[in-house]
Formats: structure tokens, sequence, C-alpha cells
């Protein structure tokens, strides 16, 4: 008799451990993805994490509170970069480490794809925190694509000093002016989409997920092109991705009309 209670027992403290196991392993999912996350670890997301993302409150992956929690930047952080005048407007620095840390790199206008494991000089998969300078949007994406405009996890940072959703996975970045276009920049052109309007540096740009640089795709209407500069828009990529269908090619001017409005999905500009 005494012998049937310890093995009835003893079964029962088994059947416990194992589901205080599985308990906890549930439970502490979030914690350990986040600090996967956190560490640049987990650069992926998985049908686990993005079930993880939506139940933490996201309807999207840039606005859910998980995505906020690993992308907050600690106020000293913030603390310094201003102080380094990375605020101004200057063009996008990128960090190799989180927090704004490490080693760093400028991103004025264009579009930027990994070349030898190199992207703009920083080793590629390497990004893991920025600081948007005043004025400038960023995307960066983990794979340029077969149509060269970014593919795979792709995000739009907003504020202005943030971890990056997906760390140490960027090998393709286009980092852009978001100007009002009452003064166009001299350096790049300027492409006007009714109220919106994104510029675009020396590069080539292809529709990818419904936008065209930051504005929507088929949206252009009119573009300013500064002294020194040639811009080419076509209506399609094409299979060489030089441009086809109907292209129109703009010299120096300012706010020039396009002949064939709202359908451009590929653009080029390069200095005469």
């Amino acid at each position: 008799m005494t012998s049937n209670k310890f093995f009835t027992r003893a079964i029962a403290l088994v059947v416990s451990l194992v589901f205080f196991s599985v308990l906890v392993s549930a439970q502490g999912g979030y914690s350990d993805l986040f600090n996967k996350r956190m560490n640049g670890n987990d650069v992926k997301p998985t049908t686990t994490q993005e079930d993880l993302r939506k139940k933490t409150g996201g309807q999207g992956q840039i606005y859910s509170q998980f995505s906020t929690i690993l992308t907050d930047v600690q106020p000293a952080a913030i603390a310094r970069a201003t102080q380094a005048g990375l605020m101004n407007d200057i063009g996008v620095t990128i960090f190799d480490q989180k927090e704004l840390q490490g080693n760093s790199a400028l991103f004025g206008p264009g579009v930027y794809r990994a070349d030898g494991g190199v992207i703009n000089g920083m080793p590629n998969d390497s990004a893991m925190s920025l600081v948007i300078g005043k004025g400038y949007r960023v995307m960066l994406c983990s794979d340029e694509g077969d149509s060269r405009g970014g593919a795979g996890n792709c995000e739009r940072p907003t504020g202005q000093a943030t971890n990056l959703i997906y760390p140490r996975s960027a090998s393709w970045i286009l980092v852009t002016r978001d100007d009002s276009g009452t003064n166009p920049q001299n350096d790049a052109v300027t492409v006007y989409a009714g109220g919106n309007n994104c510029i675009f540096g020396v590069g080539t740009f292809m529709a990818n997920g419904g936008w065209l640089g930051m504005i929507p795709n088929d949206s252009a209407i009119q573009i300013t092109v500064p002294k020194g500069l040639r811009a080419r828009l076509c209506e399609h990529e094409g299979r060489d991705r030089n441009g086809d269908g109907d292209c129109e090619e703009f010299g120096e001017g300012w706010f020039q009309q396009l002949r064939r409005p709202r359908t451009a999905s590929w653009i080029k500009v390069w200095k005469q």
C-alpha cells in the first residue's frame, strides 16, 4: 500500500514538473525573443514572433507596442546624438550597435546596396540603430530584391533616433529628403506627387510594395532638376532594370510637368 502511494505521488510530481516547464516556456517566450532581438541575434521574424507582436497590440510592425519596446532609444543616447549635431540637417547616421553606439556612417540622399560585403563603408548586415537628421527619411531592407528596389524585411523608421526592428540585416538602404518643395535641393532631384514629394539623389530607384522611394507608385506629376543633374522616368523598370515603356528625360528646370503624369515606376538620376 505504501509502495503504491509513493509511486502515485511520484507520477503526480513528474506530471506537475512537466506542466510547469511548459508553462514557463510559453510565458518566457516573449522575454527570450526580446533579448534576442535587442542583441541582434534574431533578425528574421517567424510566425511565432508575428503572433507575439500582434498579441501585444500591434496591427502593423512599426506601430505595435512590441516594436516600440524594441526600438525605443534611451534618453542618454538621444542626448549624445543631439550634442554631436546628428539631429541636424546632415543626413542619416547609422550605427553598428544599438543605442546609437559603436562605429557609424553618414548616408546622404540616394540608394545604397551591399557591394563586396560593404555598404557605404560599413560591413553588410551590421546596422543596429540610427539617427535621422532633420528633413530626411530612410528605408532599410534585408535584400535588394529582383527589382533592386528593396525586398525582404523592410522598415521605415519614424522619429529621429531608433533601434532597428530588424538589427544586423540591412543590405539595401534608401535615404531621401523630406522637404516641402518650396526650396528644392541643389544636389538632388525633387519629384512631386500631389501633396507629397520625394528627393532622389544620384542612383536608380524602382517601385517596391506600392512605393517609389517615399511616394506612392504611379503618383509623380512634376519634377525639379538642379543644374548638373539629369533624370529619366519610365513607366516600367524593364527586364534589364534600365527603364522600359513610356519614358521621358529631364534636364535643368523647376517644377517641370510630366508628359504622362502618374505613370512613373522607375527613376534614374545621374550627373551630367
